[in-house]
């Protein structure tokens, strides 16, 4: 759903190539999501034992996922601004939202972790 929901706000913006247009709709999506992933880790439904996290791992996964995001977001707002102010934006866009991406994910790496030790130690 949460794929969906991002995928709509995504042709919207290609549609329109207005931002204020998806800005209800993206917050709601992000905090819903952010809810989801608290619940999913604080229920220890995400555990890590299919895969360990590490730095690494976690900074590769933030640079990939958001420059596809990036790339798309310069898409939208070279139709409405001039390249090389659309590119700054990008760029900053890339740069804000890559260090926020890794940053959650190594403290959903870390709650992981505390809620696996708790579940060994019972």
């Amino acid at each position: 759903m949460f794929l969906v929901c991002a995928i709509t706000i995504i042709v919207q913006m290609f549609m329109t190539g207005n931002l204020s247009l998806v800005i209800g709709e993206t917050v709601i999506l992000i905090a819903g999501g952010l809810i989801y992933i608290f619940g999913v880790v604080k229920n220890g439904a995400w555990n890590g034992a299919m895969t360990k996290s590490s730095s690494k791992k976690d900074l590769i996964i933030s640079l990939i996922c958001v420059g596809i995001f990036s790339i798309i977001f310069f898409l939208i707002l070279k139709k409405n601004a001039a390249i090389p102010q659309a590119l700054g934006i990008a760029v900053c866009f890339f740069v804000v939202l890559s260090a926020i991406s890794y940053f959650l994910l190594r403290g959903l790496a870390f709650l992981s972790q505390r809620k696996s030790d708790k579940l060994k130690a019972s």
